[in-house]
């Protein structure tokens, strides 16, 4: 019994953190996908790190009480294209907004990379969004280009990775992340051993 207690709150400290984690407003993931099926870039961010930007982008919204995201999708537009410079074989890549769902928790903004895809690409980018608006950032970015994918996680001190170096400094809360599905399994595990040893006992 006590084993469950404590596999139980376990758990239950583990799920918190993840998910205040996976719900950090200062925390923006960018999964961009090349191939020749699909050329896009998805910013993953939430709703109320929207607002923050457009405060900041439009000063008359500085102490609006309601704002409609939906109403600045261009605005949108043209602060990624500013923000991101992103290239492939030495080619800046432009974006073009072709889907929005800003009213979910987990809001998105995705756009169409205009590009052609050439054999054995390189790339690099460069993230200053919403550098402007925290200083404990991270711009979390997974690359999948011609098959191959990279991880690149920015900050507002380093904002460049390449196909060189694509892999910048883990925070602990990112590696939270990433191991909370192992840790969650190892516990499963743990927890059918435990019940099968005392099916075992008890027959």
């Amino acid at each position: 019994m006590k084993l469950l207690t404590y596999m139980a709150l376990l758990v239950s400290f583990f799920m918190v953190r993840y998910s205040a984690v996976a719900h950090n407003p200062n925390e923006v993931n960018y999964n961009i996908v090349v191939n020749d099926e699909k050329q896009e870039l998805v910013v993953h961010f939430t709703p109320m790190t929207a607002i923050q930007l457009l405060k900041v982008l439009e000063p008359k919204l500085k102490d609006a009480k309601l704002i409609k995201l939906e109403n600045y999708l261009d605005t949108f537009e043209t602060y990624f294209n500013e923000t991101i410079i992103f290239s492939i074989d030495s080619n800046t890549i432009e974006f073009d907004l072709i889907d929005s769902d800003l009213n979910k928790h987990d809001a998105t903004l995705t756009f169409h990379l205009d590009l052609v895809l050439m054999e054995s690409p390189s790339y690099e980018i460069t993230v200053n969004s919403f550098t402007e608006i925290y200083k404990r950032l991270q711009n979390v970015v997974t690359i999948e280009l011609d098959g191959k994918q990279s991880n690149c996680i920015l900050s507002e001190s380093s904002t460049h990775c390449s196909s060189d170096k694509t892999v910048i400094a883990k925070s602990n809360s990112s590696l939270s992340i990433y191991y909370m599905p192992l840790i969650l399994i190892a516990l499963g595990i743990i927890g059918f051993a435990y019940f099968k040893k005392k099916q075992i006992n008890i027959d």
